[in-house]
């Protein structure tokens, strides 16, 4: 089951990231109470509003603690290594359609029509937000887009979840002009001009991440890491051919390059602290 993040400044979200990062470091999910204390910090999290947070995580089945050799342990449930699974899933499938950008586009559409579907269902949601990361976009009442071959893994969904759909490909004609079609129903402007305040806002904190103590880049790429996932997982990457200027290209080429930078500083700070 996802966990629903609806704020970034919680302590899960915190948690959850400094989780990601370690299982990276360590290839395991592990972490001192101590530590994490200390980490939290960083996020300007006092030790009361952790431990309270932790409790809730502990309750929710993300988090398990134990005590070994006099020190609290918290690792990650399985329920909770799957969510940071699925958040670093989400985006791969965008790194994947930036990928199939830089070739050359076959010209065929994929089109996915769920049948007696009602998007405005609570217990629907879901499912558009899994549509929506897998760069699919509704063109009509339930016809989803997309220019490139439909994610396996929403066709599983929607048998899992007992939907009934169409999938098809292949040309299509319009007397719609394509430019506006696109426009439209894949809300290129709006994205667009998320990705410019993106970049801007990359280049701001680039200018101060020399002076900043190395424990305070886990907030920065903490939150650049979300400013990103929230504008790039809702992007359907169209082919150049679509689309031959687009703002994601650079910002997809400003988070690798931040995300590498940062990164390695982190590492270094967690072999100091001694994580």
């Amino acid at each position: 089951m996802r966990i629903t993040l609806r704020k970034r400044d919680s302590v899960t979200s915190a948690v959850l990231f400094i989780f990601n990062m370690i299982g990276q470091y360590k290839n395991e999910y592990s972490i001192k109470l101590s530590h994490l204390l200390e980490l939290m910090q960083y996020f300007n999290k006092s030790e009361a509003s952790v431990r309270t947070g932790l409790c809730r995580m502990v309750k929710a089945n993300i988090l398990v603690n134990k005590r070994v050799v006099n020190e609290t342990i918290y690792e990650l449930t399985e329920e909770g290594l799957v969510n940071i699974r699925l958040w670093n899933k989400d985006l791969a499938r965008f790194f994947k359609r930036h990928e199939l950008r830089q070739q050359d586009w076959n010209g065929q559409w994929y089109f996915l029509s769920i049948l007696d579907f009602n998007k405005s269902e609570y217990e629907n949601l879901f499912m558009l937000e899994e549509l929506e990361k897998c760069g699919l976009s509704e063109v009509n009442n339930s016809i989803w887009i997309t220019p490139y071959d439909i994610d396996n893994d929403i066709i599983l969904l929607l048998e899992k979840h007992k939907f009934n759909y169409l999938k098809f490909s292949g040309a299509f004609e319009s007397n719609v002009n394509l430019h506006v079609l696109l426009s439209d129903t894949f809300q290129l402007r709006r994205i667009g001009e998320k990705y410019i305040e993106f970049i801007d806002k990359v280049r701001e904190n680039s200018e101060k991440m020399n002076a900043v103590n190395k424990g305070n880049i886990l907030p920065i790429l903490f939150e650049t890491g979300w400013d990103f996932y929230d504008i790039a997982t809702l992007d359907p990457v169209l082919p150049k051919e679509l689309l031959n200027v687009w703002e994601g290209d650079k910002a997809a080429d400003e988070m690798k390059m931040i995300r590498s930078e940062l990164y390695s500083k982190i590492v270094s700070f967690f072999e100091e602290v001694n994580i």
